[in-house]
Protein backbone atom coordinates (compact mmCIF):
# COMPACT_ATOMS: atom_id res chain seq x y z
CA UNK A 1 0.00 0.00 0.00
CA UNK A 2 0.88 3.62 -1.00
CA UNK A 3 2.19 5.70 1.77
CA UNK A 4 0.08 8.87 1.87
CA UNK A 5 1.67 12.18 0.73
CA UNK A 6 2.80 14.50 3.16
CA UNK A 7 -0.03 16.78 2.08
CA UNK A 8 -2.84 14.29 2.51
CA UNK A 9 -0.82 13.53 6.27
CA UNK A 10 -1.02 17.80 6.96
CA UNK A 11 -4.83 18.01 5.83
CA UNK A 12 -5.59 14.56 7.66
CA UNK A 13 -4.11 16.26 10.92
CA UNK A 14 -6.05 19.07 9.95
CA UNK A 15 -9.69 17.22 10.20
CA UNK A 16 -8.12 16.20 13.26
CA UNK A 17 -8.05 19.52 14.73
CA UNK A 18 -11.18 20.22 13.50
CA UNK A 19 -13.67 17.15 14.66
CA UNK A 20 -16.28 17.44 15.98
CA UNK A 21 -17.28 20.85 14.31
CA UNK A 22 -14.05 22.71 16.14
CA UNK A 23 -12.47 25.71 14.81
CA UNK A 24 -8.39 26.66 14.87
CA UNK A 25 -6.65 29.45 13.69
CA UNK A 26 -4.20 29.24 11.12
CA UNK A 27 -1.62 30.40 12.84
CA UNK A 28 -1.81 27.90 15.79
CA UNK A 29 -2.75 25.22 13.35
CA UNK A 30 0.92 26.34 11.38
CA UNK A 31 2.29 26.34 14.69
CA UNK A 32 1.59 23.30 15.50
CA UNK A 33 2.44 21.15 12.32
CA UNK A 34 5.72 23.13 12.26
CA UNK A 35 4.54 24.85 8.19
CA UNK A 36 3.80 28.32 6.87
CA UNK A 37 -0.06 29.54 7.00
CA UNK A 38 0.55 29.78 2.94
CA UNK A 39 1.03 25.94 3.14
CA UNK A 40 -2.53 25.48 4.67
CA UNK A 41 -3.92 27.60 2.55
CA UNK A 42 -2.95 26.14 -0.49
CA UNK A 43 -3.68 22.85 0.99
CA UNK A 44 -7.25 23.21 1.19
CA UNK A 45 -7.66 25.24 -2.03
CA UNK A 46 -9.51 21.58 -3.04
CA UNK A 47 -13.02 22.10 -1.61
CA UNK A 48 -12.80 18.34 -1.70
CA UNK A 49 -10.81 18.35 1.70
CA UNK A 50 -13.89 19.12 3.88
CA UNK A 51 -12.13 21.89 5.20
CA UNK A 52 -11.95 25.73 4.34
CA UNK A 53 -9.88 28.78 5.48
CA UNK A 54 -12.46 31.22 6.59
CA UNK A 55 -11.25 34.87 7.52
CA UNK A 56 -8.09 33.80 9.63
CA UNK A 57 -9.30 29.83 10.75
CA UNK A 58 -9.68 26.51 9.65
CA UNK A 59 -12.78 24.75 10.20
CA UNK A 60 -14.99 22.22 8.52
CA UNK A 61 -16.64 23.24 5.44
CA UNK A 62 -20.10 22.23 6.37
CA UNK A 63 -23.13 22.00 3.84
CA UNK A 64 -26.78 22.49 5.00
CA UNK A 65 -29.82 20.95 4.09
CA UNK A 66 -30.34 23.00 1.84
CA UNK A 67 -27.08 22.43 -0.04
CA UNK A 68 -26.06 25.72 0.93
CA UNK A 69 -22.15 25.34 1.39
CA UNK A 70 -19.97 28.49 3.14
CA UNK A 71 -17.13 27.49 0.93
CA UNK A 72 -18.58 26.91 -2.67
CA UNK A 73 -20.11 30.35 -1.87
CA UNK A 74 -17.33 31.78 -1.41
CA UNK A 75 -15.77 31.05 -4.52
CA UNK A 76 -18.66 31.79 -7.13
CA UNK A 77 -19.16 35.40 -8.49
CA UNK A 78 -16.04 36.83 -6.59
CA UNK A 79 -15.13 39.82 -9.03
CA UNK A 80 -18.69 41.05 -8.56
CA UNK A 81 -18.70 40.76 -4.86
CA UNK A 82 -15.66 42.93 -4.80
CA UNK A 83 -16.91 45.09 -7.67
CA UNK A 84 -20.31 45.70 -4.81
CA UNK A 85 -17.87 46.16 -1.80
CA UNK A 86 -16.32 48.95 -3.11
CA UNK A 87 -19.11 50.70 -4.34
CA UNK A 88 -20.48 50.16 -0.96
CA UNK A 89 -17.80 51.32 0.87
CA UNK A 90 -17.69 54.65 -0.39
CA UNK A 91 -21.03 55.24 1.56
CA UNK A 92 -18.40 55.69 5.13
CA UNK A 93 -17.74 58.80 6.78
CA UNK A 94 -15.78 59.43 9.66
CA UNK A 95 -17.13 58.48 13.43
CA UNK A 96 -20.02 56.12 11.48
CA UNK A 97 -21.00 53.51 13.50
CA UNK A 98 -21.45 50.61 11.16
CA UNK A 99 -23.26 46.65 10.75
CA UNK A 100 -21.68 44.31 8.55
CA UNK A 101 -23.30 41.16 8.04
CA UNK A 102 -22.67 38.25 7.83
CA UNK A 103 -21.84 35.88 3.70
CA UNK A 104 -19.25 35.80 1.87
CA UNK A 105 -19.87 39.40 0.11
CA UNK A 106 -19.32 41.58 3.01
CA UNK A 107 -15.76 39.95 4.06
CA UNK A 108 -14.72 41.69 1.07
CA UNK A 109 -15.97 45.24 2.71
CA UNK A 110 -14.43 44.46 5.62
CA UNK A 111 -10.82 44.59 3.95
CA UNK A 112 -11.79 47.64 2.31
CA UNK A 113 -12.68 50.10 5.12
CA UNK A 114 -10.78 53.67 4.14
CA UNK A 115 -7.45 53.54 5.31
CA UNK A 116 -7.00 56.01 8.55
CA UNK A 117 -11.28 56.63 8.86
CA UNK A 118 -12.33 55.91 12.29
CA UNK A 119 -15.09 53.48 12.79
CA UNK A 120 -16.81 51.43 14.67
CA UNK A 121 -18.37 48.15 13.76
CA UNK A 122 -20.77 45.84 14.61
CA UNK A 123 -20.90 42.26 13.23
CA UNK A 124 -21.37 38.52 13.82
CA UNK A 125 -20.22 37.60 10.95
CA UNK A 126 -16.44 35.61 12.04
CA UNK A 127 -14.78 36.09 8.79
CA UNK A 128 -15.30 39.90 9.14
CA UNK A 129 -14.23 40.53 12.29
CA UNK A 130 -10.95 37.83 11.85
CA UNK A 131 -10.58 40.67 9.25
CA UNK A 132 -11.40 43.63 11.16
CA UNK A 133 -9.76 42.38 14.37
CA UNK A 134 -6.15 43.45 12.45
CA UNK A 135 -7.44 47.31 11.69
CA UNK A 136 -6.26 49.52 14.06
CA UNK A 137 -9.02 52.27 13.31
CA UNK A 138 -11.68 50.00 14.31
CA UNK A 139 -13.58 49.75 16.88
CA UNK A 140 -14.63 46.17 16.73
CA UNK A 141 -18.08 44.75 18.14
CA UNK A 142 -18.84 41.14 17.88
CA UNK A 143 -21.84 40.31 18.57
CA UNK A 144 -21.27 36.26 20.21
CA UNK A 145 -23.40 33.30 21.04
CA UNK A 146 -23.81 29.98 19.26
CA UNK A 147 -21.56 29.58 16.48
CA UNK A 148 -22.75 28.20 13.01
CA UNK A 149 -20.91 26.79 11.06
CA UNK A 150 -22.72 26.84 7.37
CA UNK A 151 -22.94 30.75 7.80
CA UNK A 152 -19.78 31.41 10.09
CA UNK A 153 -22.24 33.70 12.07
CA UNK A 154 -23.06 33.84 16.04
CA UNK A 155 -26.04 34.13 16.95
CA UNK A 156 -28.10 34.64 20.05
CA UNK A 157 -30.33 36.48 22.46
CA UNK A 158 -27.80 38.37 24.12
CA UNK A 159 -26.51 39.27 20.60
CA UNK A 160 -30.01 40.21 20.06
CA UNK A 161 -30.26 42.72 23.42
CA UNK A 162 -26.55 44.08 22.42
CA UNK A 163 -27.70 45.16 19.35
CA UNK A 164 -30.81 46.95 20.36
CA UNK A 165 -28.35 49.11 22.76
CA UNK A 166 -26.32 50.11 19.49
CA UNK A 167 -27.16 53.02 17.62
CA UNK A 168 -25.79 52.08 13.97
CA UNK A 169 -25.85 55.20 11.53
CA UNK A 170 -24.94 52.99 8.18
CA UNK A 171 -25.79 48.83 7.99
CA UNK A 172 -24.55 46.73 4.99
CA UNK A 173 -26.39 43.54 4.46
CA UNK A 174 -25.98 40.73 2.51
CA UNK A 175 -28.56 38.73 0.41
CA UNK A 176 -29.17 35.28 -1.30
CA UNK A 177 -31.99 36.08 -2.98
CA UNK A 178 -33.21 40.10 -4.34
CA UNK A 179 -36.72 40.04 -5.45
CA UNK A 180 -38.51 43.88 -4.67
CA UNK A 181 -41.31 41.97 -2.28
CA UNK A 182 -38.76 39.32 -0.23
CA UNK A 183 -35.13 40.32 0.32
CA UNK A 184 -33.97 36.66 1.48
CA UNK A 185 -31.54 34.21 2.66
CA UNK A 186 -30.26 30.79 3.03
CA UNK A 187 -30.88 30.23 6.98
CA UNK A 188 -33.58 31.34 9.25
CA UNK A 189 -31.51 31.37 12.18
CA UNK A 190 -29.77 34.54 10.19
CA UNK A 191 -32.92 36.68 10.65
CA UNK A 192 -33.60 38.51 13.82
CA UNK A 193 -30.21 39.74 13.46
CA UNK A 194 -30.78 41.14 10.59
CA UNK A 195 -33.98 42.46 11.32
CA UNK A 196 -33.01 43.89 14.32
CA UNK A 197 -29.82 45.70 12.43
CA UNK A 198 -32.42 46.71 9.88
CA UNK A 199 -34.74 48.71 12.86
CA UNK A 200 -31.50 50.19 14.73
CA UNK A 201 -29.82 51.56 11.50
CA UNK A 202 -30.40 55.13 9.68
CA UNK A 203 -29.52 53.57 6.15
CA UNK A 204 -29.38 50.43 5.20
CA UNK A 205 -27.30 49.06 2.01
CA UNK A 206 -27.63 45.91 0.36
CA UNK A 207 -24.51 44.56 -1.01
CA UNK A 208 -25.84 41.45 -3.63
CA UNK A 209 -24.20 40.83 -6.57
CA UNK A 210 -25.93 40.19 -10.03
CA UNK A 211 -26.25 36.65 -9.82
CA UNK A 212 -28.53 37.30 -6.44
CA UNK A 213 -31.21 39.20 -8.45
CA UNK A 214 -34.54 38.15 -9.49
CA UNK A 215 -33.98 34.85 -7.19
CA UNK A 216 -35.83 33.95 -3.72
CA UNK A 217 -34.17 32.09 -0.68
CA UNK A 218 -36.41 30.59 1.82
CA UNK A 219 -35.54 33.31 5.13
CA UNK A 220 -37.33 36.22 4.10
CA UNK A 221 -35.89 39.46 6.30
CA UNK A 222 -36.83 42.27 4.03
CA UNK A 223 -38.16 44.19 1.21
CA UNK A 224 -36.27 45.81 -1.41
CA UNK A 225 -37.65 49.34 -0.47
CA UNK A 226 -35.95 48.86 3.18
CA UNK A 227 -32.83 49.77 1.86
CA UNK A 228 -31.38 53.39 1.12
CA UNK A 229 -29.22 51.95 -1.42
CA UNK A 230 -28.40 48.47 -2.87
CA UNK A 231 -25.15 47.70 -4.84
CA UNK A 232 -24.97 44.73 -7.40
CA UNK A 233 -27.68 45.13 -9.20
CA UNK A 234 -27.94 43.81 -12.86
CA UNK A 235 -26.93 46.70 -15.71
Amino acid sequence: MARPSLKQQRIENLRKFCSDGAIIRISDAALRLGITEVTIRRDLRDRQTGLICLGGYVMPAVQGSDGYSLAQAASREEPAKIKAAEAAVRMLAPGDTIFIDCGTTTPHLASRLPHGMRLTVVTNALNCAEILSLNPDCNLILLGGSYYPMTGSFVSEAALEQLRQIRISKAFFSAAGVQPDAVSSHHLHEVAIKRAALLQADHAYLVADSSKWNHRAPATFAKLEDFTHWFGRPE
